[in-house]
């Protein structure tokens, strides 16, 4: 059983790598195909949020490639230097994705809500996992006395993490849907052409996988708790 844990997190290792492999090949593979349209990331943004009635969000910069990001606290839609200016499909894709964000939030979508409910916890959890889980391993490994000290410290530590996991859960339809409300608007628009929908979708597959394969590793680090509480 030890062993079959082993070749699961082993699998699960490489499952991650794989997809950011992917989603990296993929932005720059589609990053060297320009729009028909010829609209560029920011001016396409900007059209889209006032369309939605979202002016009050603005668009930034922030440096870096796939950085990303929507920011709901402060209304802003961050685009990277790959992206900003950008008529690329892959810089089309990615911004209408951080637009389905701002659109889930004007929307009141569910998943999101109960994202950000769990990611608060999560945001303390897993700082404090590992020291936990270390703590726990060390009573109960190096500085057993036949107290169950490293078995409540261990305890501690799956429930901690149990939130880390559940947060990368929730992170999945929330991410799913934003990439389809962001396929949506890209044929909505006529920013992409039909021939060039399936690339930006190719795009925005591949960066949902790698949110899959961060669920998965964290499962697989919950099982790892859970083995070490059962050996006991």
């Amino acid at each position: 059983m030890f062993e079959y844990w082993w070749l699961l997190f082993i699998a699960g290792i490489i499952m991650s790598c794989v997809a950011q492999v992917k989603v990296s090949t993929t932005f720059t593979k589609y990053s060297k195909a320009m729009s028909k349209s010829g609209m560029n990331a920011s001016e396409l943004a900007r059209r889209i949020l006032n369309v939605a009635g979202l002016e009050h969000i603005d668009i930034v910069a922030v440096r870096g490639q796939m950085t990303d990001y929507y920011d709901d606290k402060n209304g802003v839609i961050a685009l990277s230097d790959s992206v900003r200016n950008s008529t690329s499909i892959s810089a089309l894709g990615v911004m209408a994705h951080e637009v389905g964000h701002a659109l889930q939030y004007r929307d009141n979508y569910a998943p999101i809500k109960v994202r950000n409910a769990v990611g608060m916890v999560t945001n303390v959890m897993s700082r404090l996992y590992w020291p936990m889980l270390l703590i726990g391993l060390i009573l109960d490994i190096f500085l057993y006395t036949g107290t169950s000290y490293g078995t409540t410290f261990l305890y501690i530590a799956l429930a901690m993490f149990l939130f880390v996991t559940i947060f990368s859960l929730v992170t999945l339809p929330v991410e799913f849907n934003a990439s389809n409300r962001a396929m949506k608007l890209l044929k909505e628009t006529g920013a992409l052409t039909e021939e060039e929908l399936p690339m930006a979708k190719d795009v925005l597959t591949a960066a949902g996988m790698t949110y899959v394969a961060s669920f998965v590793v964290s499962a697989l680090n919950l099982l790892r708790i859970i083995m070490l509480l059962r050996r006991d």
